[in-house]
């Protein structure tokens, strides 16, 4: 049973969604001829909030990234896609065979993409990069879903882990040139 590994990452996700809660830091800037910023911790969060709220690009980066990563969660789902969709394997595949290969397609591709991101520096438009690499991805996620051969599926999913890898890094890209550098850590928590 799956219940077990499920809850497993239930509570190790918990621990860490807690950690942060736990550093005590002075937000100060490092120089001092820098405005402070407010002082409670609420204040800081409210100010972070409202500075990427009015921004003209964040607002669409982060409602993209929190589309992608809800309606697309599909690694933890990789052995139940494997029982169901990827029922006309090969009888040599067994089904954990048939979620290792889906999971190392999926980090190979990812790799790749990271690969793939040297070659894209010298292109100015980012957003474009961002915008392209995950309509990439959610084409890749629905071959990987709509697929009728089981061969085709890894593949599909080594183009999503790729596209996913290359919209990621150029979404803190963006994040990182296009924030100021006293907003920048509210900005990309």
């Amino acid at each position: 049973s799956l219940c077990p590994a499920f809850g497993a990452a239930a509570l190790a996700y918990s621990v860490a969604a807690v950690l942060p809660t736990l550093i005590k830091v002075d937000c100060c800037p490092e120089h001092p001829d820098q405005p402070a910023s407010a002082t409670s911790r609420a204040a800081r969060c409210k100010e972070g909030l409202s500075f990427i709220l009015h921004h003209p690009l964040l607002p669409g980066l982060y409602l993209l990234d929190w589309g992608m990563t809800v309606f697309t969660f599909y690694r933890e789902l990789f052995p139940i896609f494997a029982a169901t969709l990827l029922g006309s394997r090969p009888a040599w595949l067994s089904l954990r065979a048939t979620v290792s290969m889906l999971t190392s397609f999926n980090y190979a591709g990812g790799v790749a993409g990271s690969l793939l991101t040297f070659s894209m520096t010298s292109n100015p438009f980012k957003g474009r990069q961002v915008l392209c690499a995950t309509v990439a991805y959610g084409a890749f996620c629905i071959a990987f879903g709509a697929s009728p051969f089981w061969w085709l599926c890894p593949l599909a999913v080594f183009g999503a882990g790729g596209a996913d890898a290359v919209g990621m890094t150029m979404r803190k890209t963006v994040v990182s040139v296009a924030v100021e550098k006293h907003m920048q850590g509210r900005a990309s928590a």
